[in-house]
């Protein structure tokens, strides 16, 4: 944190004018908010207040070497299909899971956990097992546009932002990376993993998904495998 508060300011950046996807700044300092707030670790109100009443008992705020070693069955291999034979990713492997809580990056789970996030976010701040997560206030506060039609100067193009999730932003361009298929709606949100996975909530077709390859094959290649797998998904629930 420190070093972020020391950080020198872009020359000629204005909030709110200019917008850049950076990848962890952000999330520490909302961890470092939270925990200032709450007076609890990140990971600690996470699982108090997220994972436990959303029943997302296999998701872990850090998978440190002795959970690693227990859950080693269960851990899927990700690998690097750039090139034939394909291998082992080696920055995937369980011994590179890290041992501190990193907001944005040190948490892991399965599929079906993430849907239940953004399931809960479909029901309004609701669990399936009807305990109130947040305020309708909050959710729709978490997924209306903050900002319209900026470009993105990580990723180059035009993308629209709600807190914390990539909204929809097709609308301005078929190459926005990480989106969530042609048939998705303008309000759905969530956010993509790099080359690897998406997970989204799409309220105009009441759709939660979760969806995790396990092979990297460069940007490119996925961005075009995401949008036929998310076209099949749309078309088989109609």
């Amino acid at each position: 944190m420190a070093g972020i508060c020391d950080s020198v300011p872009v020359s000629g950046w204005v909030p709110g004018d200019r917008a850049a996807y950076l990848p962890t700044a952000g999330w520490h300092m909302l961890g470092e908010v939270v925990e200032r707030v709450s007076g609890s670790s990140f990971g600690s109100f996470v699982q108090s207040f997220v994972l436990d009443p959303l029943r997302m008992g296999d998701t872990y705020p850090v998978v440190g070497p002795d959970l690693a070693e227990r859950l080693r069955p269960r851990l899927a291999v990700m690998h690097n299909t750039r090139r034939q034979p394909m291998t082992p990713d080696p920055q995937y492997l369980p011994d590179q899971f890290g041992r501190f809580v990193r907001p944005g990056t040190s948490f892991h789970g399965p599929a079906h956990d993430v849907v239940k996030l953004y399931s809960m976010l479909l029901r309004n701040g609701v669990s399936a097992e009807g305990e109130r997560i947040l305020s309708g206030e909050t959710v729709r506060m978490l997924t209306t546009r903050q900002h319209d039609g900026l470009l993105d100067e990580t990723f180059g193009v035009v993308m629209d932002r709600v807190l914390g999730f990539f909204i929809d932003s097709q609308r301005h361009s078929p190459a926005v990376p990480y989106g969530y298929g042609r048939a998705a709606s303008h309000l759905t949100f969530g956010h993509g993993g790099k080359e690897l996975s998406t997970g989204f909530a799409d309220p105009e077709h009441g759709l939660a998904v979760a969806l995790v390859f396990n092979g990297m094959p460069g940007e490119p290649k996925h961005d075009r495998r995401l949008k036929q797998v998310l076209g099949a998904v749309y078309e088989a629930v109609g």
